[in-house]
């Protein structure tokens, strides 16, 4: 008796295949005397226990042997079809992605990003969501803020070749045209002061290792908030209520609550500033703005920490430029160019091992649960010089037993974009190895209301137990006026390791 029930409560625990196949076994137990016990209470359930039962009975006590079976093979330990993970079907996904998209539509005003508050399309500042051009850079660089002979130009409603001469508010006057659409005049309000600065970001992704499995999932909920504080600072937050990724087995992990970013800017002066809070070290390079649904190995690809018992901990404690923890950072500028974000920059960043969240799932309290550690995984610095799209600089991660050194270099021609990284790591316990990117990048279609992106990056880190990778990709978003629609498909070629992946979503 006692084991049934056991198999019963793990049915509840399990899913909807578990509850079916323990309640069979806990029926098998009433109609099945073999099985032992429940005479009394079998016979008060009316057929069970007596010759009306006929036929049918025999059929129950069939069906519930099958199923009490599945029940003993698994607590046996064979693992069944219906593993634990969280496996909707993708259309299913989508379907709900398009009507909460929808519905966000007909209140896109009381859901603003900054298209809405500035009243300008997605491509203004993007190349193709969420990747930035020149103007986007530098609108970030002055804190999410325009300039201000920007804003009289606007409220005056001077004709977009007198703002990019005055301003430098554009890449030029024919590149901002292509870009933003054959609109030859800017809106006619400058900021709309009665938006709340939050936009939201939802997908779902279709995964499939070949020769492993296929999982269909949504995968991001996205809220972000950013705006300019005062004259002086500014932050940023990325949040995730809802953060699913694949382990290498198929199964999902589950993060949701945890931030992407959470940051707080201050600019001491006109060339230093000081950042605060919880991001990625990497500045010359923004890896959450990335096209490709895969991050660059050469930044992700983390340095090991100190050994723990415990492998959350160990795991906070690896450090890769593109991985996110609490840290602080200075920046000094020592050249400075008429446009924000060009010139020559220095970082000093200090990163700590943990993690800022709100963890909303019991397996999120553990996969992406609140840790902060007092003692610093190393010192982080930086140095680039950056004009409009072009820039080179290096970087480098020190610690005393791990050492991390790159040279990064990134490039617009036109409708072509790529970036080249080279450099090296150093462990006390491995062999000294190389790490190598280059991506390109080519816009095919400039339209404002249909932009479609072609990719290509071979990666590689040597002595790594694994072969170069070669990963393509064709990203597309349309309208891009104040609500878009991203489409990202991939395909990984590598040794034992091929896979197709494509993400659908929506940006409010």
């Amino acid at each position: 008796m006692n084991r049934e029930w056991k198999l019963q409560d793990s049915g509840i625990r399990y899913g909807a295949n578990r509850i079916r196949s323990s309640t069979a076994a806990w029926l098998g137990m009433l109609v099945a005397p073999d099985r032992g016990a429940g005479a009394g209470y079998r016979a008060s359930h009316s057929g069970l226990g007596s010759k009306e039962g006929g036929k049918g009975k025999a059929n129950l006590r069939r069906w519930a042997s099958f199923h009490r079976n599945r029940a003993d093979r698994h607590d046996a330990g064979e693992r069944m079809t219906c593993n634990h993970s969280y496996k909707p079907n993708v259309w299913v996904s989508l379907l709900l992605l398009c009507c909460v998209a929808g519905a966000m539509m007909q209140e896109a005003q009381a859901v603003p990003a900054f298209a809405r508050k500035h009243d300008l399309q997605c491509t203004s500042c993007h190349v193709l969501p969420p990747k930035l051009n020149a103007r986007g850079e530098a609108f970030r660089a002055r804190g999410y803020r325009l300039p201000e002979e920007v804003v009289a130009a606007l409220r005056e409603q001077t004709p977009l070749e007198a703002l990019a001469a005055r301003a430098g508010a554009s890449e030029s006057p024919s590149t901002e045209k292509a870009q933003a659409g054959s609109e030859a005049t800017v809106p006619k309000a400058a900021t709309n002061s009665r938006t709340v600065p939050l936009s939201a970001w939802i997908t779902s992704r279709y995964e499939h290792p070949i020769g492993k499995f296929q999982k269909n999932f949504p995968n991001r909920v996205e809220i972000i908030s950013a705006a300019p504080i005062g004259k002086s600072m500014s932050y940023f937050v990325e949040w995730r209520p809802l953060s699913f990724e694949t382990r290498g087995d198929g199964t999902l992990r589950d993060r949701s609550g945890r931030f992407e970013d959470l940051l707080l800017n201050a600019d001491l002066n006109k060339r230093s500033s000081l950042t605060l809070g919880q991001y990625r070290s990497l500045r010359q390079v923004d890896v959450s703005l990335r096209l490709s649904l895969a991050e660059p190995a050469v930044f992700s690809t983390s340095l090991p920490g100190k050994p723990d018992p415990d492998a959350r901990t160990q795991s906070l404690r690896g450090f890769s430029p593109s991985g996110r923890s609490p840290g602080l950072t200075y920046q000094y500028q020592s050249i400075v160019k008429e446009r924000a974000g060009d010139g020559l920059f220095h970082a000093v960043t200090v990163p700590f091992p943990g993690e800022i969240s709100l963890p909303l799932t019991r397996e999120a309290r553990n996969e992406a649960s609140f840790e902060l550690d007092g003692s610093p995984k190393g010192v982080f610095l930086e140095t680039f010089y950056r004009r409009r799209l072009n820039s080179l600089g290096m970087h480098a991660f020190l610690d005393d037993d791990r050492r991390l050194v790159q040279g990064v270099g990134t490039m617009n021609r036109g409708k072509f974009y790529t970036t080249a990284v080279l450099g090296f790591e150093d462990l006390a316990t491995k062999k000294t190895r190389m790490r190598y990117s280059l991506e390109g990048e080519y816009l095919l279609t400039p339209s404002s209301s249909l932009r479609t992106v072609l990719g290509l990056r071979h990666e590689q880190i040597t002595n790594a137990s694994r072969r170069p990778a070669s990963i393509a990709y064709l990203a597309l978003s349309g309208p891009n006026t104040r609500l878009t629609f991203p489409l990202t498909l991939q395909y990984r070629r590598q040794r034992n390791n091929n896979a197709f992946s494509v993400e659908f979503g929506s940006m409010f």
